[in-house]
Parts: C-alpha cells; structure tokens; sequence
C-alpha cells in the first residue's frame, strides 16, 4: 500500500502541472465550445434571456449573505480592539495643555490597533457523476461562500475535480485517473472576469431549474453540456490524486497572501 502511494504521489506530482487548469484556460476552452459550428448556446442564452435571470440571482446571493458579512466584521474588531495598545506619541495635546501645573502627562496618545489574522479558504467541488443530482445545490452553497470571502476581502480560490484529462499509467497502476483539477474562480480575477467566472457558476443551478424565470417555460432544464468546457464534464471521483496535486496549490497560496489562518473545504 505504501509502494502504491510513493507511486501515486511521485508520478502525479511531475504530472502536477498538466493536471491543473487555471482560469484562463477554462475560459478560452468554454469560448472554444460555444464558437463551434452547430453549438445553439447563444440562441438559447438569448431567448431565454439567461444571464439577466443569473445576474439577478448573483445580486440575491450578495444580499443574502450581508448578515454573515456584519457578523464577521463585528467579530474582527472586537478581536483588534481586545488586542489594542496605546502609547504616548511624545507631543504635546494642546487639549491637555492647560493642566500643565498639576499633570505630567500632557502628551498626546495614540492607540496601536492589533493586526487581524489573515484568513484565507480553497474549496475542491466533487464534479464526479454520483453528483448529478446534487451539483446544483452544491454549486449554490460555493456561490454563497465565494460572495461572503469577495465581501469580506478573504483570499479564495475554488476548484472542481473531475476525470477530464488523458490518464498516466505506469507498472499497470493507473497513477492520475484522467485526474482535471480545475480553476471555477478565484479572488484575484479582474472584475470583468470574475462576473463572468461568477455567471458560468450560476448556469448550473439554473440549468436544474433552481433559478426562477419569467417565462412560461419555468421548469425548463437545458443540457449543460451546450456551455461547459471539455474539462468540466462529469467523470470518475480522483480524490486522492485531487489532495495530492492540491498540497502544492494551498502551499503556493498561503505564500501569495501570506495566509494565517486556512480553511479548505472539499465538497
């Protein structure tokens, strides 16, 4: 079992990179299918008038996660002033200036406000085909963290994990298992990309018919496969190579945004 896992882990990690898709090439890879000839996504985005039903449902998702932002804020300064010091700055308060006969202490202070952790989160979504049923609601709850860590300002990035590559096999042992571990969104993308990396979320559970419409077609369910990217589709579960390839990715963020305090969540 050791020798599997020593197998595992070395081929994967020089696979590592082949494995991991960024944001950039998910979206190139999306505009890719949706510009071929015979795709009808954009005829269907448009009748349906899709992405206004999607933006609006964003805009809910943002509203509805205010209360946990106020929470979060409320908590962060009680931690900030509990660790607060105050120290004389060495000039003169004009304002004590008058007492000068009967107090020595007519400096001015200042209070030195103590540093808040710095959080950081990395989600790793399931996108195997034993979650069909549940993709949807998934996908929901990520858009709910992802707008509460945007609020907030907390570092994230979030990846699904599918079986969307070629596999490597070596001694008969199936080492990376088609392993696609790919980038959804992050919070380093530019405004115009997260929006539409933001969008691309809100298709699945509207493809489900979660998202409400206006039109007479409320309970319509269009193939998702008319907007995904060949690396996005459903497949096998390759968790371990995931956590594997995944260690290297928490390292590298942690260092970018000088993390303190992680939190990753595998759904």
């Amino acid at each position: 079992m050791i020798m599997v896992s020593k197998l595992y882990s070395s081929l994967i990690i020089k696979e590592r990179d082949k494995l991991v898709i960024s944001y950039a090439e998910l979206a190139e890879s999306r505009a890719e299918k949706v510009g071929r000839p015979g795709n009808q996504w954009k005829e269907i985005e448009a009748h349906y008038d899709i992405r206004t039903h999607c933006n609006r449902y964003i805009k809910e998702v943002k509203k509805a996660v205010q209360p946990a932002v106020k929470e979060f804020e409320m908590k962060k300064a009680a931690f900030q002033w509990q660790r607060a010091s105050t120290a004389k700055t060495g000039s003169i308060n004009v304002d004590q200036l008058h007492s000068y006969k009967y107090n020595e202490d007519i400096c001015a202070r200042v209070t030195q406000m103590a540093d808040a952790k710095n959080h950081g989160m990395m989600l790793l979504i399931d996108y195997s085909g034993s979650m069909y049923n549940v993709i949807a609601n998934v996908i929901q709850q990520t858009m709910h963290l992802v707008s509460f860590c945007k609020a907030v300002n907390i570092p994230f990035t979030v990846y699904a994990f599918t079986s969307g590559m070629e596999s490597v096999v070596r001694n008969n042992v199936m080492e990376t298992d088609g392993l696609a571990l790919v980038e959804l969104i992050n919070s380093d993308l530019k405004k115009k990309d997260y929006e539409e990396a933001m969008y691309n979320l809100a298709l699945r559970p509207f493809s489900d018919g979660l998202i409400e419409h206006e039109n007479k077609h409320k309970s319509y369910r269009f193939n998702y496969k008319e907007y995904i990217s060949k690396f996005e589709d459903f497949g096998s579960t390759p968790l371990n190579q995931a956590l594997i390839v995944s260690t290297d990715l928490i390292k590298k963020f942690k260092a970018r945004h000088k993390i303190e305090k992680f939190n990753f969540v595998t759904i």
